[in-house]
């Protein structure tokens, strides 16, 4: 299962591929129509997301996140349009982008009012794929508006062998760069202290721990 990393990928992008190829993956989970879409969460997954979009070729490409250095990441990865959900009329204004509903939205940030809010801003035939992890029962509060708009809900998880290719190979085309995402670097003897102090409080958007030389 190894996957050799091509000429010109540095460590520091080629320890984040696998990030990436989820992403990749949650596309892959929807059809291959392309058109308007709603990352909802900008963590490392969400903000991967963003970029790989951009890269297929969606548009416009939204972001719901309410930390703004993560959405100026997204910004920087390609996002038409950046969000702040905690704020007042947030969805009214993301509704002007995609008249009648965004075709995808990819759920990222675990919050489970994020699903219905999804359902409210999907288009008809629109697609929902759930890629966070949420470990307790999840409950929509309307399911009738998903039959009304005939709407496909999807989920995703992890990645293939050929996703991380993939990755690895835009990396060294230079199409993706993980690096603006690298928010700690660390000897991995800090691990404990990482984890508490930057990683479970949310801080820190992608650490990375060095073992060894860098290449």
């Amino acid at each position: 299962m190894l996957i050799p990393i091509p000429e010109g990928v540095d460590s520091r992008n080629a320890a984040l591929a696998e990030t990436f190829a989820a992403a990749l993956h949650a596309i892959h989970c929807t059809s291959g129509a392309k058109g308007s879409v709603l990352v909802m969460g900008g963590g490392p997954i969400g903000l991967c997301a963003v970029r790989i979009l951009k890269i297929l070729g969606y548009g416009p490409i939204v972001l719901f996140e309410p930390i703004k250095a993560k959405r100026d990441i997204a910004l920087l990865y390609g996002a038409d349009h950046v969000f702040n959900p905690l704020e007042k009329d947030t969805d009214a204004q993301a509704a002007t982008i995609a008249p009648g509903g965004f075709q995808k939205i990819f759920e990222c940030s675990g919050i489970k009012s994020n699903i219905d809010r999804a359902i409210n801003l999907s288009m008809d035939n629109g697609e929902i794929c759930i890629v966070s992890m949420i470990f307790s029962p999840l409950t929509i509060s309307a399911p009738f508006f998903m039959n009304l708009k005939e709407i496909r809900l999807t989920t995703s998880i992890s990645n293939s062998h050929q996703e991380n290719i993939q990755c690895l190979q835009w990396m060294a085309e230079g199409k993706i760069d993980a690096r603006p995402m690298i928010s700690d670097i660390e000897p991995l003897e800090r691990l404990p202290a990482v984890y508490k102090d930057r990683i479970d409080t949310g801080l820190a958007i992608k650490a990375l721990f060095v073992i060894g030389e860098e290449f």
